[in-house]
């Protein structure tokens, strides 16, 4: 019992991990798409928001380790002009 519940818990937290780095990874385009949009620098964008511009930075990488709250999410799509559903959807190209 104990080694299969080991298994379906490693195997849990790798399908969950895969799943917020995939969120990171549609936050951070999202992110990074809005901003150009906008034509506005990461430094612009950090400022108006109240946040560091190394935070902001590592919100628009890939592989940052930094998930953002709710809050952020809204103070970040309030300086871009658009809604934080914005920020988290999945746009198909």
């Amino acid at each position: 019992l104990y080694p299969m519940f080991l298994l379906t818990y490693v195997c849990s937290n790798s399908i969950m991990d895969k799943q917020d780095a995939l969120i990171k990874r549609i936050v951070a385009r999202n992110i990074r798409k809005y901003r150009t949009k906008a034509n506005l620098t990461q430094e612009k964008v950090a400022e108006l928001a109240d946040l560091s511009l190394n935070f902001y930075q590592r919100l628009e990488l890939a592989s940052q380790k930094d998930t953002p709250s709710l809050a952020t999410l809204f103070k970040i799509a309030k300086v871009l002009r658009t809604k934080a559903a914005q920020l988290i959807a999945e746009h198909r190209s």
